[in-house]
């Protein structure tokens, strides 16, 4: 079942953003990440719209 949820939530994500397949998997993965650690997670990559994408749901970006 969360498998399912999670490849939803990256169809949502390449809708929503106009990403890459396999980006969209990365930012679900990286975003349920998010959710259930108990620390900081910082996300960072080459990919402008991927970066932007991350920030707008609320990951602090790499510098």
């Amino acid at each position: 079942m969360i498998l399912y949820l999670e490849l939803k939530r990256a169809s949502d994500f390449a809708k929503a953003f106009a990403l890459k397949a396999y980006d969209s998997v990365h930012l679900a993965a990286a975003d349920l990440l998010l959710k259930k650690a108990n620390e900081e997670v910082i996300f960072g990559c080459f990919d402008k719209k991927l970066n932007q994408a991350a920030k707008i749901i609320g990951f602090p970006l790499l510098s």
